[in-house]
């Protein structure tokens, strides 16, 4: 359960207020580098055990407050991701490369990306290149009244970390689930170290992706940003993300 010392405060603010994608165009921030986890305008495959599981999809964004968009398909029986074994790469099973938003609605409908029981994930995110400011970014989508629900997941959430190769490049914590109408939502605190770099060509190496085994588990967010601060080094980046997870393709992709 999220504790007190949480910050929730922008769902309130975010269910009265429809966010509207803009056009790709960046607005940064700060001064960092990155405007996200991904590569502006890259596919991605999701894999596990050598089986693609999905796709995803990242784009800059002109939206007050968010530096990058991104919209995840989860295949059946793969949201939540496994714990340990997946990767991320270059989508080398695409015809073409779907480098724009437009694109990626055009190819929605068609193989190998959506299918039937798949969960659709629009994500907002915020890149700072501090520790400071940890407020999530506006969700991409309408929400109606949020509620926390209790689904069985365990109140310490693991910290997944990132790899290339042998070289953790990254580490990963997400909050427990709300709930509301449309789907369920949570955040996420991404921490992306120097060497750190997101696929971006077929030769790209790909980016690893497994639950740690040696960091310990958090109650709260505000206990993995401790933790953060004692890896943290000049040229890092902190990533916040608001996940809206879809049981349908919504109106507006």
């Amino acid at each position: 359960m999220p504790s007190e010392d949480d910050d929730y405060s922008f769902v309130e603010k975010t269910i009265s207020t429809p966010i509207k994608s803009g056009p790709s165009r960046a607005v940064p921030l700060t001064s960092t580098k990155r405007t996200g986890p991904l590569t502006d305008g890259t596919t991605l495959e999701v894999v596990y055990k050598d089986t693609v599981v999905g796709h995803v999809f990242s784009c800059s964004s002109s939206i007050p407050g968010v530096t990058q968009e991104q919209r995840w398909i989860l295949h059946e029986g793969y949201c939540p991701l496994p714990r340990r074994g997946v990767s991320l790469r270059w989508a080398k099973a695409l015809v073409e490369p779907i480098t724009t938003l437009d694109a990626w609605k055009r190819a929605l409908n068609d193989a190998p990306l959506w299918k039937a029981g798949a969960t659709y994930v629009m994500t907002s995110v915020s890149s700072t290149d501090t520790l400071e400011d940890t407020k999530a970014p506006p969700f991409l989508c309408h929400l109606n009244e949020l509620h926390q629900v209790d689904d069985g997941m365990p109140q310490a959430q693991g910290v997944v970390t990132i790899a290339l190769g042998d070289t953790r490049t990254g580490y990963v914590f997400g909050s427990p689930s709300f709930v509301a109408a449309e789907g369920r939502v949570n955040t996420e605190h991404w921490i992306l170290l120097p060497s750190y770099a997101s696929p971006r060509s077929q030769t790209s190496a790909e980016l690893l992706i497994d639950e740690s085994q040696d960091q310990g588990h958090f109650t709260a967010s505000r206990d993995f940003l401790r933790f953060a601060d004692s890896i943290w080094e000049p040229g890092s980046t902190h990533s916040v993300a608001s996940c809206v997870y879809l049981s349908e393709l919504p109106p507006d992709l």
